[in-house]
This record gives structure tokens, C-alpha cells and sequence, in this order.
């Protein structure tokens, strides 16, 4: 993983990467998450003094991807070393932030796991958005007076 100090956008220099983040939440439910990001080929070029290099990362649709995973995707238990259950795939926008999706959160400490897709790609933060407040009960209705009758006359 490397850091783009101008920036301090991060980035994947190796495929098959992940770091985890520690997300703290004030109550149980589902979180909007999106992440904030760009293509990497507007930074990085094939010289040797590149942070970040690989052979297309001049080329924006091959730098502008990461899998954003509720487990560590290194130890995804499908028959090899790395791999992507429970990882969802986004494309960063030209520059800017990009819905990733609704993820399940309990009250407290919570862990996600940003992944490498294609290298290079830049990501700055993710923005968490909360569910809405639990609705307030309604109040109790007032009791039923006794009905009022008019007496019928034989």
C-alpha cells in the first residue's frame, strides 16, 4: 500500500491487498457507505520513479477500482489465498465520491475492509451515513368518554 503525500489519497502497489478500517457507531442498523475516489492514471505513469506502476496505468478504466469487504478478503476460506465473498466492487467516478452500498452495522465497533481491485486506483475517505433515528412511539390516545345517548320516548 502506498500514500500519495500531496494528497494523502491511498493506493494499492500490489494486487491481492486489503487494510482494515475501524468504523465506531452509535446504534444498530444499515449504514449508506460511499467512498471518495479517483483514477489513479491521473498520478501515476510507467517511468521508474512512479509511486505506482503496473502496465496499463496510464489508462483510466484500469485504475479506478476497489472491493470494499465486511470480511478480510485474505482469509475468505474459498479454496485460495485471497478472494472476494462478501466484497462489493465500485468504480470510482473521474473524481469524486461514489455510492458503495448499505452495510449491516451493530452499536460499536465494526470492521471493513478496503481491497485491492486494480492497482493504482486512489481513494481518500469513505463517508458513512447513518440510518434514520428510530421513530418515537406515538402517544397514548386519550380515553373514550362514555357515549351520550338521547332516550327514545314510546
Amino acid at each position: 500500500m502506498g500514500v500519495l503525500a500531496s494528497t494523502g489519497e491511498v493506493f494499492f502497489k500490489e494486487e491481492a491487498s486489503s487494510f482494515n478500517i475501524t468504523i465506531v457507531v452509535p446504534r444498530t442498523g444499515t449504514y449508506e457507505v460511499a467512498l471518495d475516489g479517483r483514477a489513479g492514471s491521473t498520478e501515476f505513469d510507467k517511468s521508474a520513479t512512479s509511486l505506482c506502476t503496473h502496465w496499463h496505468v496510464t489508462n483510466v478504466g484500469n485504475t479506478n477500482s476497489f472491493f470494499l469487504c465486511t470480511s478480510d478478503p485474505s482469509k475468505a476460506g474459498e479454496g485460495k489465498t485471497w478472494g472476494t465473498r462478501g466484497c462489493t466492487s465500485l468504480e470510482t467516478a473521474a473524481s469524486g465520491v461514489v455510492p458503495v452500498g448499505a452495510f449491516y452495522m451493530d452499536v460499536g465497533v465494526n470492521t471493513l475492509w478496503l481491497a485491492s481491485r486494480e492497482r493504482c486506483s486512489l481513494a481518500s475517505q469513505l463517508i458513512i451515513t447513518p440510518p434514520p433515528p428510530p421513530s418515537l412511539p406515538s402517544p397514548p390516545l386519550p380515553p373514550l368518554s362514555p357515549p351520550h345517548g338521547v332516550a327514545l320516548e314510546r
